[in-house]
C-alpha cells in the first residue's frame, strides 16, 4: 500500500497472514511506488512499515516459488525483479 500525509509517503507491506512475506508483485511493484514518491514534491522522507502486530517482513514468500521460480526465466525475472526493487529503496 501506497500513502501520502504530512510530507512523508509511507509503503506498507500487507501481508500479515504471512508475516509480510514479500511476493512477486511487491517486489514488482516497489520501483513504481518509490518513483511517484520521488516525484512528489509534497514528499521529504519514504518510510516502509509492515502491516499488523508480529513482523516487519519476514522475506520471500516462498509459496509463490513454485509458479515464479520454476524455470530458468522465471527464477531470472523473479531475482531482477527483486533487485530491481531493492535497487529503488536504495536510491
Amino acid at each position: 500500500r501506497y500513502a501520502v500525509s504530512n510530507g512523508a509517503a509511507t509503503l506498507t507491506i500487507d501481508q500479515p497472514t504471512k508475516m509480510n512475506a514479500m511476493t512477486f508483485e511487491m517486489w514488482s511493484s516497489l520501483p513504481g511506488f518509490v518513483a511517484r514518491a520521488v516525484g512528489d514534491p509534497a514528499v521529504r522522507v519514504i518510510a516502509v512499515t509492515g502491516a499488523g502486530e508480529k513482523a516487519f517482513c519476514a522475506g520471500a514468500d516462498i509459496s509463490q516459488f513454485g509458479d515464479k521460480r520454476s524455470s530458468a526465466e522465471a527464477v531470472a525475472a523473479y531475482d531482477r525483479a527483486v533487485a530491481e526493487g531493492q535497487a529503488a529503496l536504495n536510491n
